[in-house]
């Protein structure tokens, strides 16, 4: 979790850091679900937000 947040902080500004559209509005906390409860890799997650934009 810590990770996560860590790697992805919201800084207030979505023009600067582009997670608002990297995850589609989503929370990265949300995003990376899967992954924080231990059913897909950090890499696997990514990936599908980098292949759906």
């Amino acid at each position: 979790m810590d990770y996560v947040s860590g790697r992805f902080p919201c800084i207030g500004d979505c023009d600067l850091c582009g997670n608002c559209a990297t995850f589609h509005g989503r929370e990265p906390l949300l995003a990376f679900a899967d992954y924080l409860s231990g059913e897909a890799e950090f890499d696997e997650v990514l990936a599908r937000y980098r292949r759906a934009r």
